[in-house]
C-alpha cells in the first residue's frame, strides 16, 4: 500500500512537470514569435475612432461623443498622418461653435483632441508592445478553445499594478487592484485576439475617492512580417467623490495597402 502510493505520488509529480513543460514551451514560442516579427516594407490605413462618454452626477449626467476618420502611412521616412480638408473643415467650424457654445457639439474636434501618434504607431505595428506587456504578466493557465470555427489557445495572466499604472506616485493611491490578460493565439502562435480586464478603488488625501472598471479588447492581423492590431474595443466605468463616468469607443484600422502591394505598384511603375 505504501509503495502504490509513493509510486501515484511520483507519478502526478511527473504530470505536473509535464504540464508545467508544455505551458512553458507555448509562451516561450510565443514570445520567440513576437520578438522574431519585423516590420519591414511600407503600410497605409485608414484609421477610425469613435466614442461616447457620459459624466457627471447622476442627475446632471452630460454625453460627450468623439468620431474622426483619417489616413496613415508607415514607410522608411517613418510615421505619416494626413488630415484631409474635410476633416480640416469640420474642426474650423466646430472650434467656432465652441466659441459661442461651450456645451455644442463638437464629435470631430473631440475625437482629434484624443489622436496620439504613439496609439497609432502600436496599432500598425503592435508585436513589440504586446510583448512588453506580455513580459510584465504573470502566467496562469493555458488551454485550448473554439474561436470563429478554428482551434485556438487560450492563454491566462495575472496583472500586476504596475504593468497598468506605470506612474509610482499614482500607484500610492491605489489601495485595491486586480487585472486579467486573456491572450487567443493561432496554431502558429500568431495573437488573434486580447482581452484586458481590470478593476480597482482608491483614494487621494482625506476628500478624493475613486473605484474604476474597464475592459479592453484587441484583434490581430499578421502582414508578412507585421502584427497589426486591427480593432480595439473598450468600455470604462468609474465613479469618484466628483461623480461618476460610462464610456465606450472603439478604434480601427482598415488596410489600404501593405509593403506586397507597393511593390507591385513600383514594378508597374517600372514597366
Amino acid at each position: 500500500m505504501i509503495l502504490n502510493s509513493i509510486r501515484l505520488t511520483l507519478l502526478s509529480s511527473l504530470l505536473a512537470s509535464v504540464t508545467f513543460s508544455v505551458r512553458a514551451d507555448t509562451l516561450s514560442d510565443l514570445k520567440n514569435v513576437l520578438t522574431n516579427l519585423h516590420d519591414d516594407g511600407a503600410l497605409a490605413v485608414e484609421y477610425t475612432s469613435k466614442y461616447t462618454q457620459n459624466r457627471g452626477k447622476q442627475s446632471d449626467l452630460k454625453t460627450k461623443k468623439g468620431f474622426i476618420t483619417l489616413s496613415a502611412s508607415y514607410n522608411e521616412k517613418g510615421l505619416q498622418v494626413a488630415y484631409n480638408k474635410e476633416i480640416l473643415d469640420k474642426v474650423a467650424l466646430e472650434e467656432t461653435l465652441k466659441e459661442q457654445d461651450e456645451n455644442a457639439d463638437t464629435p470631430t474636434l473631440n475625437a482629434m483632441y484624443r489622436v496620439e501618434s504613439s496609439d497609432l504607431l502600436e496599432m500598425m505595428s503592435a508585436a513589440p508592445s504586446l510583448l512588453r506587456f506580455i513580459n510584465k504578466a504573470k502566467f496562469k493557465t493555458e488551454k485550448q478553445v473554439q474561436f470563429q470555427d478554428t482551434q485556438a489557445t487560450e492563454l491566462m495572466f495575472d496583472m500586476p499594478l504596475e504593468s497598468i499604472i506605470t506612474d509610482q506616485e499614482t500607484r500610492d493611491h491605489v489601495d485595491d487592484f486586480k487585472g486579467q490578460f486573456r491572450l487567443l493565439v493561432n496554431s502558429n502562435n500568431i495573437p488573434i485576439e486580447s482581452e484586458l480586464t481590470f478593476t480597482g478603488s482608491g483614494s487621494a488625501y482625506v476628500f478624493f475617492s475613486i473605484k474604476l472598471a474597464q475592459t479592453i479588447t484587441n484583434q490581430y492581423q499578421l502582414l508578412g512580417s507585421r502584427l497589426v492590431n486591427t480593432g480595439q474595443s473598450y468600455s470604462r466605468k468609474q465613479s469618484s467623490t466628483f461623480g461618476q463616468s460610462d464610456s465606450n469607443g472603439e478604434k480601427k484600422l482598415t488596410i489600404l495597402a501593405d509593403n506586397n502591394e507597393f511593390e507591385r505598384k513600383d514594378l508597374t511603375c517600372k514597366l
